[in-house]
């Protein structure tokens, strides 16, 4: 009984440390790729500060409807909590259907 629980912990350990490598590469990916890809802060900088001096209105990118989504969970958890709990009850309901 006592090598079976050994065993166990042991096979617990080896897959912690596995998991744990496998999380070191792929951040070590990601740091990789974003210093591949600098963004290029002098030259927004230089735009932005250009269109001050021309009393020019800075310019922003579209949000997208994820992003648009995103912030209005973070912004409203109430009601995004309700709405999530709504869609769920409907997508039961309609699988419960077939």
């Amino acid at each position: 009984m006592a090598a079976a629980a050994a065993a166990a912990a042991a096979a617990a350990a080896a897959a912690a440390a596995a998991v744990a490598a496998v999380a070191a590469a792929v951040a070590a990916a990601a740091v990789a790729a974003v210093a591949a890809f600098p963004v290029p802060t002098s030259t927004i900088t230089a735009t932005a500060l250009g269109r001050a001096a021309l009393s020019q209105p800075c310019t922003a990118r579209y949000e997208r409807a994820l992003e648009h989504a995103s912030s209005f969970c973070r912004r409203g958890v109430a009601v995004s909590a309700l709405l999530t709990a709504i869609a769920t009850i409907v997508a039961v309901v309609a699988v419960a259907a077939i």
